[in-house]
């Protein structure tokens, strides 16, 4: 099957990537000397005074793409360059004689910019609201061997795609630009006994779209494994720990991962559930957000092939503090439910279990 899948990587085309709309505004930013920089946006079509200019992929610094126009009309040079604020750059940007620079503020959690090309041409660039951040945590109960996953995304119905787990097997969180087969695939490769990293590995060669993906994996021992492909907007990474891996695109920061895993450290000896939901709680106090979840989940897998939990939380203007009330709703009038239902070992389940 593997070598299948890899000639079909091969025979796939190369495409042009055209640069994401939301990037195609005029963002750049002069200060004297100041590190103030902005999200790259510079329109395929940017009026500057007598003209049209054309723009040209370059470089990419940190994880988004610096692009670049080569052309000059009407002695217009424009550049623009992309980087959180720790590493910001200078641009400095001169058009058709108007000595007005385009003004943008880009902060660890918002941009807010005004841009003006040539005679008045105006675009806005990328707004603090953009809401199709992600950010996720796999672990291993080392007292119970449960595999758990929870999320929270800027779209509607994070659970029904990036969480996978088999008991006793081991557990995948995809996302970004969601391949579902990395879960599904992912989970094959741990029922077959391979280890995290490995399994990564093969998962990355297997996609010819891999910059675009973010995905973790976790083994039956607990190890993990972690991918954050190159075109995965900022802030994007991942913080593993003993156990436990958090991932992220799209953050207010790297706070947000570090927040999240001091949290469920501090739950050790706890529920798998609850030491999953404080995880995310906290990374959402420390601005996961960016104002803009919608969506949020806890599935855990323990001795059956069914989930013990599964919460879903599709579509909400608060989704964390629901997913915080359907826990709680769960631990008390759900779970013990699940807990009297048939096993494989015990295939008539409890008497005592209600009807559905």
């Amino acid at each position: 099957m593997w070598e299948m899948l890899r000639e079909r990587r091969r025979q796939v085309p190369g495409k042009a990537r055209a640069l994401p709309s939301e990037w195609c505004s005029t963002a750049a930013t002069i200060g004297r000397g100041a590190a103030t920089s902005a999200i790259i946006a510079i329109s395929a079509a940017a009026k500057t005074g007598a003209g049209t200019t054309g723009v040209r992929t370059t470089d990419r610094i940190g994880g988004i793409v610096t692009a670049t126009n080569g052309d000059t009309t009407a002695g217009a040079t424009i550049i623009g360059i992309a980087r959180p604020i720790a590493r910001a750059m200078t641009t400095g940007m001169t058009a058709a004689g108007v000595g007005t620079p385009a003004a943008a503020t880009f902060g660890a959690a918002k941009l807010t910019t005004a841009s003006t090309i040539g005679a008045g041409a105006s675009t806005p660039a990328a707004t603090a609201g953009d809401k199709r951040l992600t950010f996720s945590i796999i672990a291993r109960c080392p007292r119970t061997g449960q595999f758990g996953i929870a999320a929270t995304t800027g779209v509607p119905a994070v659970g029904k795609l990036l969480t996978h787990a088999a008991a006793g097997v081991g557990a995948v969180a995809t996302q970004a630009r969601v391949n579902p087969y990395l879960g599904i695939d992912g989970l094959a490769c741990l029922r077959d006994g391979m280890p995290a990293r490995e399994a990564r590995n093969r998962l990355i060669d297997m996609d010819p779209a891999i910059q675009n993906r973010q995905f973790a994996l976790i083994d039956r021992h607990g190890d993990t494994a972690v991918w954050t492909g190159d075109d995965c907007l900022d802030w994007a990474g991942s913080k593993e720990g003993d156990g436990y891996s958090l991932q992220g695109n799209r953050l207010a920061g790297e706070t947000v991962l570090a927040d999240a895993a001091a949290a469920y450290e501090s739950g050790s000896g706890t529920p798998l559930a609850d030491r999953l939901l404080a995880a995310i709680v906290a990374g959402d106090l420390a601005g996961g957000d960016r104002k803009g979840e919608r969506s949020a989940t806890i599935y855990i897998v323990d001795t059956e092939d069914y989930p013990l939990w599964d919460i879903r939380v599709d579509e909400h203007e608060a989704p964390v503090k629901e997913l915080q009330r359907l826990h709680a709703l769960f631990a008390r009038d759900v779970i013990p439910e699940i807990r009297r239902m048939p096993t494989r070992e015990n295939i008539a389940g409890e008497a005592g279990e209600d009807p559905i």
